[in-house]
């Protein structure tokens, strides 16, 4: 699918895009790390040239990068990635928006 995707609508369409964020899902779903982190990197970079770095879908691909960190184990560079997009996330929605509060929850588990 995502090669089709990717051979018709082109690397930068938000199908495409969607297609490989799941793929990042499954392998986050079946522990592949590694394999999960390289997709969503691959697709925060897309995002952050096509829509920019304060977009929601740029920002709700770095939780998934800063979740898939927390799983790693690597807690402090999970902290960084949560903490920036919790600044603009006060910044742009508000500190009381859902968006918001979900992400400092997230925070939270990887402060302990």
């Amino acid at each position: 699918v995502l090669s089709k995707r990717h051979e018709h609508l082109g690397a930068e369409h938000p199908h495409t895009l969607v297609t490989l964020m799941s793929i990042g899902n499954v392998f986050l779903d079946q522990e592949k790390f590694d394999d999960a982190l390289a997709a969503y990197e691959n697709v925060r970079t897309i995002q952050k040239r096509v829509l920019g770095a304060e977009h929601l879908d740029t920002l709700i691909t770095t939780t998934n990068i800063a979740m898939t960190l927390q799983h790693q184990s690597k807690d402090q560079e999970s902290e960084v990635l949560f903490r920036d997009v919790i600044g603009v996330q006060q910044r742009v929605l508000g500190p009381e928006h859902p968006a918001t509060l979900e992400t400092r929850h997230s925070l939270c588990g990887a402060l302990y």
